[in-house]
This record gives structure tokens, sequence and C-alpha cells, in this order.
């Protein structure tokens, strides 16, 4: 009856969503159970048979196949510390790890935001689409380092997470406005010109001249723009 009570509560635990027994192989982290619930529940065939260090071990075995079988446990289980854990993994010799870790980590974020960053760079396209969804103007540091990274993956796509990123914005960021010019796609010349319309930057004009030029863009401003361009490099030259 002890068993059956124990297990009921615990059914009405997962109905929560709550997964108090995740993160430790104590039961110190079920605080919905009494103690000697814990102790029915926790032991015997209701104890867990993987735990998160567990997987981590395993995202070292010498087999890929394992190594993949324990990325998607941590990412189903422990999302949280997905990113984390598959830092290592960004140097692994299976490419579709890389891509794997690279991607949870754009999806799930980390401390480490610019090796992170590095890496999406290095393996290009496939992490654009994770990488962008995550952007969200929230982590402030995340957003800077995928922004960059983006505009290091000179692709339609990544101009269009851009874009998509700030087109709800009145004005830009300066690390948004740096990542749309370091990109040098056409789509960003709108973008780029309101910016320099507010902010009268120079250094941004000189951008967007050399954006206008590299895709053709003939609009009326160009004169101006080829103006400030050259009044604002001869300037870098004194100095």
């Amino acid at each position: 009856m002890r068993q059956m009570d124990a297990n009921i509560k615990l059914c009405g635990i997962l109905m929560t969503g709550k997964k108090p027994w995740l993160g430790a192989k104590s039961t110190a982290n079920a605080p919905s159970l009494t103690s000697s619930e814990k102790e029915i529940v926790m032991t015997g065939k209701y104890q867990l048979i993987w735990y998160l260090d567990d997987y981590q071990a395993f995202l070292k075995h010498p087999d890929p196949l394992l190594r993949h079988w324990a990325t998607t446990r941590i990412e189903a289980q422990y999302p949280h510390q997905a990113a984390e854990s598959f830092v290592d993994l960004l140097s692994d010799i299976d490419p579709y790890l890389q891509i794997t870790a690279a991607q949870a980590i754009a999806k799930n974020g980390d401390a480490r935001y610019e090796p992170a960053g590095e890496a999406l760079v290095a393996i290009g396209p496939a992490t654009i689409d994770p990488a962008a969804e995550r952007l969200d103007w929230v982590d402030f540091a995340y957003d800077i380092y995928i922004c960059s990274a983006l505009s290091n993956i000179p692709t339609r796509a990544s101009a269009e997470a851009l874009v998509g990123y700030i087109a709800a914005r009145e004005s830009l960021e300066e690390y948004e406005a740096d990542s749309l010019a370091d990109l040098g796609h056409p789509l960003a010349i709108p973008y780029l010109r309101d910016y320099y319309n507010w902010s009268g930057d120079p250094h941004m004009c000189t951008v967007l001249y050399k954006l206008a030029i590299l895709n053709n863009y003939s609009g009326p401003e160009l004169a101006e723009w080829r103006t400030v361009a050259l009044e604002a490099y001869a300037d870098y030259l004194r100095h």
C-alpha cells in the first residue's frame, strides 16, 4: 500500500512536468515526496538507470554512436545543461556531433559564448536557424556573439535571420548594425541607412557606401555617402 501511495504521488508530480529527481543521485531534490516515499520510489526498480554525470561520461566514449546517444539523452532530460555539456564536442572528430553541439549551444546558450560563436562560424550554414531562434533581446551577451557569428556566415539566410531579429526595432543597436555591415548583403542597406540617418555616424556611412557599390545600389543618397565616406577615410589617414 505504501508503494502504491508513493507511486500515485509521484505520478501527480510527473503530470505537473516537474522532474524533482533529475540533477543528483540523491533524493534530496524531490521536495514533494516525504522521506519514506523518496526511499521507496528512488530505490530498486524506481531508481534511475542513468544520471547527468553518466551521460556526460558517455560524451567521451570512443564510439560516436554512444556519444550521439548521450547527446540525445542530455537534450531530452537536461536541456539547460546541454550547452555546457557539449562544449568539448565542438572539436569532435565526427562532424555530425560538432553540428549537434553547436546547435545545442546556439539554442540553449552557454557562459562561453565566444568559443561557441567561433564554432558556429566554423561549422557554417547548418547552425544559422537554431542560432537565430534564440535571439530574443533578453540575453544581451548571447545576442552579441551570435549576431557576430551570423555576420561571418555570408549567406542570404544569415541576412534574413539578422534582419528578422531587428525588424521590430525602431533603431539599431551598434552591434546589430556592425553585424549587418560585416555581412555585406543588400538586405542590410535599408536598415543601415536608417541607422545612419538616426546616428549620423560617418563610419556607418562609409559602410553604407561600400555596400552600395558592392551591390550595385544607385539610390539618391549615394553621392552624399561617397562624400562623407571619403572625408572619414581622410580623417582616418590623418590620425
